[in-house]
């Protein structure tokens, strides 16, 4: 009887695994009554901030990262950025904000700083201005999101999208100047990145876990019978613990999809 209803609750499981969904939105990962979820609910609603997405922006020398190609880019890209997702990004920082921003005056023409200038700029900061912005080993700087409360979900949009625009040259892209590369990176991209994969790989790795579980007990055992019994519980809490999801309608965390 067990061995039959094993069967049909972990076939039933796996009809509704494909239809669960994942809870893409990380502050609901935790206990929502809990202190450091208010705490936290208060910052992002007094602040507008939730997290952070950089752009990892590289180059073979050190020079070639403060030319005015490179500052007329990264001023293009971070206000293309802010003006194309205000909904979902609260304020960009770089090493070229503090020129730029000092000229930013409401009514007036937009002023780029030069290269030259940006890194005078950089050159008088303080050591610790320093290590936030420009790396001290490979030729290599951060433009500086902070993104406004959301899901993973959403931030994945924008995220893929920044990726084809830096990739494409035009009007429609931001790709930056020929020797200096840029690319997404941060909490921001991991989280996504981490969302992608359990969302693309979830059933499959239910299958290669129960396989793998069999396989072991198998050689421990030594019989065939008895891991096939040994994997009876097994199979109605994998099943079980899909269709009791699907039908109170739960969304899954990670660490619940992974389990």
């Amino acid at each position: 009887v067990l061995i039959g209803a094993s069967l049909v609750i972990f076939i039933g499981g796996i009809i509704t695994e494909g239809k669960l969904t994942l809870q893409t939105d990380p502050v609901q990962w935790v206990n929502q009554h809990s202190q450091n979820r208010k705490d936290v609910a208060t910052l992002e609603k007094r602040t507008g901030a939730s997290s952070e997405l950089g752009i990892f922006v590289t180059a073979k020398e050190r020079d070639e990262l403060f030319t005015d190609k490179t500052m007329d880019w990264m001023e293009g890209f971070t206000a293309d950025s802010m003006e194309c997702y205000p909904n979902k990004l609260l304020v960009a920082s770089s090493i070229l904000t503090p020129l730029s921003d000092l000229v930013d005056l409401k009514g007036a023409s937009n002023f780029v700083p030069t290269g030259d200038q940006v890194k005078a700029a950089y050159e008088a900061a303080p050591d610790s201005v320093k290590d936030f912005t420009v790396s001290k080993g490979d030729p290599a700087f951060n433009i500086l999101f902070i993104t406004k409360p959301g899901d993973l979900e959403s931030r994945s949009v924008m995220i893929d999208d920044m990726r084809e625009k830096l990739d494409t040259s035009g009007d429609t892209g931001n790709k930056p100047p020929t020797g200096v590369a840029a690319t997404p990176s941060g909490l921001a991209v991991v989280g996504t990145g981490l969302l992608k994969n359990l969302e693309s790989n979830r059933v499959q790795l239910t299958y290669l876990s129960i396989f793998l579980v069999f396989a072991f007990l198998t050689i421990r055992l030594r019989s065939l019978v008895r891991s096939l019994l040994s994997l009876v519980p097994v199979l109605i809490a994998v099943g079980m613990s899909s269709l009791v999801a699907f039908v109170f309608s739960l969304k899954l965390s990670p660490m619940t999809a992974v389990g």
